[in-house]
């Protein structure tokens, strides 16, 4: 069965068995598409002139991109694998963007060859790439966020506004077809007002390629909406601010044919995925408890260390209820591999557990299996595919076939730990 009441229900269920898993006590990933569903109506209620492009990088799994394609959404691939992944689960080569601001000549030319013509450049040196190996794409120029907004992407992969100003003069020299602007309003600032600046820089980059007899029809919004720790409220504010910047300087009235995406990846699949790992070992001490679990650092945590020394980017809650009269106790979280950095957590709470026991980690889907390693052969290597209850009963009749179409087909078996998911590296079977 893929329908349950709860993710919960579908853990405690598919713990107790063994199929599709190579041994009862492996970890293993539950992907309720169910909720991407549910946060796609989300989106299309608060932001109905934005069109969505999955961003493969955060969760490169087939049967997710391809309900998202499926319902209307862009894919947004950023390597000749992200690509082969869209084009295999059906997405049309329209509706793809092939976003990597710099691009390997062979795979380039590999988009040229899929006819997949829209891309990005951020400089000169891009530019005359494109120019020389790919003529008739279809471009979009990446212009820069103001300085300090989310840094290290926007600053190495786009253009400030006097750049993109000499770039699209360039380009217009070049005979080439820039088409609109992409712009990275900045996801790690919190002030709901900085889509006001960049999205008002667009619009004089629009009116400048006018006045060179350029008609810009793209704007391109690279937004990480966060699906799992974003608040409906919190939602709703940054969706009307983006919303009013838009009206104010892209008024239907006066682009009533503007192509408006946004690239966005974390929203769709961060807690559409929760990972059920087991208790491996456990070691009792001073501080508390030691407890080794059989998912670690290289599985499904690496994004651990793009928080730096934060490593309380994951919360885990034991499965199955604990006894009463088991209080939460001091422990740490470690994965299975050999090496000693391979921290899940270094401060948690938790009752008394024993190995064998397992825990349930929610929102575990942006940029975890998707950097998953071979290390010490270790890895999420099982998806099972599911839809709740609690979520069918909001969706229409369409998007429930789509899901059933995805989910019948049971369970995911990644056979490759350091490769991204493509539909040759795993089969199906049933749960």
């Amino acid at each position: 069965m893929q329908h349950y009441p709860s993710v919960k229900d579908a853990a405690r269920n598919l713990s107790s068995s063994a199929s599709g898993r190579r041994n009862p006590d492996d970890a293993f990933m539950i992907c309720d598409l169910s909720d991407a569903a549910i946060l796609l109506k989300q989106w299309v209620k608060f932001m109905p002139r934005i069109r969505p492009y999955y961003a493969m990088r955060a969760a490169p799994y087939p049967p997710l991109v391809k309900f998202l394609q499926l319902q209307g959404c862009g894919i947004n691939c950023a390597s000749q694998k992200e690509i082969d992944t869209a084009l295999d689960v059906g997405a049309k080569r329209e509706d793809i963007i092939y976003s990597a601001p710099d691009k390997p000549i062979t795979h380039l030319l590999y988009a040229k060859d899929k006819d997949i013509t829209l891309t990005v450049y951020d400089c000169e040196g891009e530019l005359r790439k494109i120019y020389t190996h790919f003529p008739k794409a279809r471009l979009l120029l990446r212009l820069q966020a103001r300085p300090g907004i989310d840094g290290a992407m926007s600053e190495r992969f786009s253009a400030n506004l006097s750049q993109a100003m000499a770039l699209i003069r360039i380009s217009k020299e070049l005979g080439l077809n820039t088409v609109g602007i992409s712009i990275i309003p900045g996801s790690s600032c919190l002030d709901d007002s900085r889509f006001d600046q960049v999205i008002k820089e667009a619009r004089g980059l629009f009116d400048f390629a006018a006045t060179l007899g350029m008609k810009f029809e793209i704007l391109n919004i690279r937004e990480e909406f966060e699906g799992s720790s974003c608040s409906t409220d919190r939602f709703y504010k940054l969706t009307m601010s983006m919303n009013r910047a838009l009206d104010d300087q892209f008024p239907e009235e006066i682009f009533p044919r503007l192509n408006i995406m946004s690239q966005t990846g974390t929203y769709f699949c961060d807690r559409t995925f929760t990972l059920i790992s087991n208790v491996i070992a456990k070691k009792e001490n001073a501080n508390g408890i030691d407890y080794t679990m059989n998912n670690g650092l290289y599985g499904s945590y690496m994004r651990t260390l793009l928080a730096g020394n934060d490593y309380d980017t994951f919360e885990a809650f034991p499965l199955f209820d604990k006894e009463s009269g088991n209080p939460e106790r001091p422990c740490r979280l470690y994965g299975p591999t050999c090496d000693g950095f391979d921290v899940i957590k270094k401060k948690a709470f938790l009752p008394n557990l024993e190995i064998g026991d397992w825990l349930m980690w929610p929102e575990c889907g942006a940029h975890t299996f998707a950097m998953n390693t071979s290390f010490n052969g270790m890895g999420t290597e099982v998806f099972y595919n599911i839809t709740t209850e609690q979520n069918r009963l909001k969706l229409d009749q369409a998007c429930l076939r789509n899901l059933d179409s995805i989910c019948r087909d049971g369970t995911t078996i990644c056979a490759k730990h350091n490769r991204s998911f493509t539909l040759s590296d795993h089969q199906m079977i049933s749960p």
